[in-house]
């Protein structure tokens, strides 16, 4: 699992986290597709939805590395 504890490490993620272990096995998911099966719905009024639902995790992840989470 190098990619994704090369992207957690860049993210300062705690890597024994099962929440960090979900999105980690998930990287090649579309957001929209995690969201709906890990997470409540209502996260979708504090992201940007239109721009992200269709990206993957590990390109959303790569943005918030590069840009921040702005």
């Amino acid at each position: 699992m190098a990619r994704a504890e090369a992207l957690a490490r860049k993210l300062k993620l705690n890597v024994d986290s099962p929440t960090t272990r979900q999105v980690l096995n998930s990287l090649d998911d579309k957001v929209g597709d995690f969201v709906a099966k890990y997470r409540r719905g209502s996260i979708q009024r504090e992201l940007p939805w239109d721009e992200i639902k269709d990206m993957t995790l590990e390109r959303r992840c790569s943005i918030v590395i590069r840009y921040g989470n702005d």
